[in-house]
C-alpha cells in the first residue's frame, strides 16, 4: 500500500512539476494512521456493550468484547509498521518516476 502511495504522490507531483514549470513538494499521510479517536469509550453494537473501535494501534476492528479490548502491543506492532513504511519512503526519495511506475506495477 505504501509503495503504492508514494508512486501515486511522485507522478502526481511529476505531473504538476511539468505542467506549471515549477517545482512540486509531494507530501501525502502515509505513516501511521492507525490510531482513531473516538467521542465515546463504548459503543453498543447488537444490544451488547463494548469498547469503540479506536484504531490499529488500540484494538480490533472485529466487533465483539474480546476484539475491542485494548492490547498495548498493537501500539508496538504500528510503530514498527509506521517505521518501515518511512524507511521505505526515505529510501525511494532520489528514484526516477520511471522506477517508481515499475514498482508500483509490479506490487
Amino acid at each position: 500500500m505504501v509503495k503504492v502511495k508514494a508512486a501515486t504522490l511522485h507522478i502526481l507531483g511529476s505531473i504538476l512539476e511539468t505542467k506549471m514549470s515549477k517545482q512540486a513538494i509531494k507530501i501525502g499521510r502515509v505513516c501511521g494512521q492507525y490510531g482513531k479517536p473516538r467521542s465515546s469509550p463504548h459503543e453498543i453494537i447488537e444490544g451488547i456493550e463494548m469498547h469503540s473501535y479506536f484504531g490499529d494501534n488500540v484494538n480490533s476492528f472485529k466487533a465483539g468484547p474480546e476484539g475491542r479490548i485494548p492490547k498495548p502491543n498493537l501500539l508496538l506492532e504500528g510503530f514498527k509498521k509506521s517505521q518501515q513504511s518511512f524507511d521505505y519512503l526515505v529510501s525511494t526519495r532520489e528514484q526516477s518516476t520511471e522506477n517508481l511506475c515499475k514498482e508500483h506495477h509490479e506490487a
